[in-house]
């Protein structure tokens, strides 16, 4: 019996430690350029509105250390799907 019970315990610490050591990876660092390609575009509500047409828009994740992951140009293939 006392030996279940030390089992038992010892699990829940794990448990209860482990959530404690690591800190979940939630978080996705990314830069979003967007370039302009019409002319007399100033503000960010401008470009925002624009459509693919008018402006492509390049994604660049990167993990925790500022490395680049992936690359993703919003719909800037001729069918207007992403390009990875």
């Amino acid at each position: 019996m006392k030996i279940k019970f030390i089992f038992l315990l010892n699990i829940i610490l794990l448990f209860v430690f482990n959530s404690f050591s690591q800190s979940p990876q939630t978080q996705t660092n990314y830069i979003q350029k967007s370039i302009v390609k019409k002319m007399g575009v100033k503000t960010f509500e401008e470009v925002e509105a624009l459509t693919s047409e008018d402006k492509n828009v390049v994604i660049d994740y990167y993990d925790g250390l500022g490395r680049s992951m992936q690359n993703v140009a919003w719909q800037a293939s001729p069918a207007k799907m992403d390009i990875v």
